[in-house]
């Protein structure tokens, strides 16, 4: 698993704003391949996924 890869897609991720991420978010669980992602593993965009995930549980507390 290349970490690089996976912090370099959270960040431009983060980057959209929350209500991209969540969008994101739904494409990913659904199975959908995201143009981003392409050049990644099954277990990279698992990472990103669940990254996104503890992120988005992060702004959501604060609210």
């Amino acid at each position: 698993m290349d970490q690089s890869k996976i912090d370099d897609c959270l960040e431009q991720f983060s980057a959209r704003g929350c209500d991209e991420v969540n969008k994101i978010i739904q494409h990913l669980e659904s199975g959908a391949l995201l143009e981003d992602m392409h050049a990644m593993t099954s277990n990279e965009r698992h990472a990103v996924l669940t990254e996104l995930k503890s992120i988005m549980n992060v702004y959501s507390a604060k609210k």
